[in-house]
């Protein structure tokens, strides 16, 4: 609010305090008075965890992954959090990049609805939340190797592909990007 006097008597007496004005006047005083209606805003906090081996069974937060939310990117910290704040009222789209070696457990992109007042340094935190999860990748490579050249030939049929050796009874079958999960090959080695 802002609060101003004007002729005859600019040196009305305005007392401004939040939303509420008092003043005194004099016969013929004017008062004019301008109020601003802030919007409230609103904050997403997104929650980026990852399957990890080395760190134990289930769910692990996952730093350093980066968000794109309305222009404005963001990177997940070490506890796999990440804020973006200053958020007027509405639908955001929130996108993942996801990290190489990983694939996504849900969708990269998911929409949010802001419609709590909060900022992303509030204790307790009470606006919105959005959570991403990915699971990491394995190549997979069978191979043969012949010890006398040409001496064997070899098949190998797995569930998603197959191989066989050259002339000289060497060969590999890769499999890239496989999700954890049990992989059956059987390779056949003919003289």
């Amino acid at each position: 609010i802002n609060c101003s006097g004007s002729e005859p008597s600019p040196g009305a007496t305005i007392n401004a305090s939040g939303a509420t004005v008092s003043f005194d006047l004099k016969p013929l005083d004017v008062v004019d008075c301008t109020y601003v209606n802030e919007l409230p805003t609103g904050a997403i906090e997104i929650t980026k965890t990852r399957k990890h081996a080395a760190d134990g069974p289930g769910d692990h937060p996952h730093a350093g992954v980066e968000f794109s939310v309305n222009g404005t990117t963001v990177t997940t910290d070490v506890n796999g959090k990440a804020c973006i704040d200053g958020l007027n009222f509405g639908d955001y789209t929130v996108t993942e990049t996801l990290p190489a070696g990983y694939v996504a457990d849900g969708p990269l992109s998911k929409t949010v609805t802001v419609d709590n007042t909060a900022d992303c340094g509030d204790d307790p935190y009470g606006g919105e939340t959005v959570s991403f999860s990915n699971t990491p990748l394995t190549n997979l490579t069978v191979s043969v190797d012949s010890q006398v050249d040409g001496g064997t030939a070899s098949t190998i049929d797995c569930v998603l592909g197959s191989a066989s050796t050259g002339p000289n009874g060497d060969g590999s079958l890769t499999l890239n990007d496989l999700v954890p999960g049990t992989y059956t090959c059987t390779v056949v080695i003919d003289p």
